[in-house]
Parts: structure tokens; C-alpha cells; sequence
């Protein structure tokens, strides 16, 4: 991994995300830089594993970074349409250029009563996900969905 990622990173999502190169913007995009970076350097995308320390922020603590990545995560200024959509439409044109676009959906269960259905996109062999909704309940049919049948 390169020294300058997280630069590199910081870059990018200044030239995909509108106003990102301004005031609180630019305060909200840094974090997201060093999430990114934490994932591709990391090589999982787990808060546990996001939150190990990078050369950027070598000097705090696991905690004070996991903290840091919870408050950014539930932060009420983080939402979809600001932070991930424009990733997201920019990872998905670069990528429909290069090879066909394969999409996959998936029902998982999570924990002990929680299941979650993702959509993602086929990438050399590697599911990425898009969006998800996690919803309690066993996985399988919703109590809405037998009701109907």
C-alpha cells in the first residue's frame, strides 16, 4: 500500500462528491478517507478492523478511532445521498466500462433474529455491496409476504 493512499482517497472524493473541497464538507469527508483507507489497507470492512490504526492516524488509540468511526457512521449529516450515492454512481460507470455489470441479491441471517437482504455488484469474483436493509426476523419470507399467499 502506498504512503500517500489516504491523500490519494482524499483526492478522489473531493473530485466525485460536490462542494466536498469546502468548510464542514470538507471537515465530514476526511473521516470518510481514512474509513476507505482502513478497508482497502485492512483488507476487511468490520468497525473492529476499520478502526486499526493506519500510518495516517498512527497516533491514537483503537478505541479513540473506533469511537470515531461509530460517532461518523451516526452522525445525522452522513446520509446516502451525500456521501455514498456519488461513490457509488462513480464506482458503478467506471466499472460497466470495463466489464458487463453482474448484480446479485442475497438474504443472510445476522445475529440470533435478524436478516439482512443485500444487493451487490459481481467483481472479480468478490460480491460488493451496494445497499442493504437489515430487518428482525428469521431469514426467509416476511410475515408480510406469507400473509399475502
Amino acid at each position: 500500500m502506498r504512503k500517500n493512499a489516504h491523500k490519494d482517497i482524499l483526492i478522489f472524493l473531493k473530485r466525485v462528491i460536490p462542494n466536498a473541497c469546502r468548510g464542514q464538507m470538507y471537515r465530514r469527508i476526511c473521516p470518510m478517507s481514512s474509513l476507505i483507507n482502513g478497508c482497502v489497507q485492512n483488507k476487511h470492512c468490520s468497525l473492529e478492523s476499520l478502526s486499526e490504526p493506519t500510518q495516517v492516524y498512527q497516533a491514537y488509540k483503537k478505541a479513540s478511532l473506533l469511537q470515531q468511526t461509530k460517532r461518523w457512521l451516526s452522525n445525522k449529516w452522513t446520509d446516502w445521498e451525500t456521501f455514498f450515492m456519488p461513490f457509488a454512481v462513480h464506482f458503478l460507470r467506471s466499472l460497466s466500462s470495463r466489464v458487463e455489470l453482474v448484480f446479485i441479491i442475497d438474504g443472510s441471517q445476522t445475529g440470533h433474529c435478524n436478516s439482512t437482504q443485500m444487493r451487490a455488484v459481481l467483481c472479480r469474483g468478490f460480491a460488493i455491496p451496494l445497499v442493504w436493509v437489515v430487518k428482525n426476523g428469521e431469514k426467509g419470507h416476511s410475515e408480510e409476504q406469507q400473509k399475502k399467499f
